[in-house]
């Protein structure tokens, strides 16, 4: 059976990012994804940082998780469409 074994010297990387900062980037921006990239941090650090300021009662505005809605029927269109 094999062990998860953590690797030495790996360190958490500290966010240098003021809690102001952060509240302005998230409230102006439209997706997790945006927020990471104006930051220059990972989606899963930006949505920490989100929760851990939601449970100090911050009311972050929420960001939509998942994929953009799809109209099929416009999809279904297209396909057709290139059929000859």
């Amino acid at each position: 059976m094999a062990t998860k074994v953590k690797e030495k010297g790996k360190k958490r990387q500290k966010l240098n990012i003021s809690n102001e900062q952060f509240i302005t980037t998230w409230q102006t921006s439209n997706s997790l994804e945006d927020v990471a990239t104006k930051l220059n941090i990972t989606k899963t650090q930006a949505a920490s940082k989100a929760v851990a300021m939601r449970q100090h009662q911050i009311k972050l505005k929420k960001m939509h998780r998942g994929r953009v809605k799809e109209d099929w029927n416009k999809l279904v269109e297209l396909a057709a469409s290139f059929a000859s």
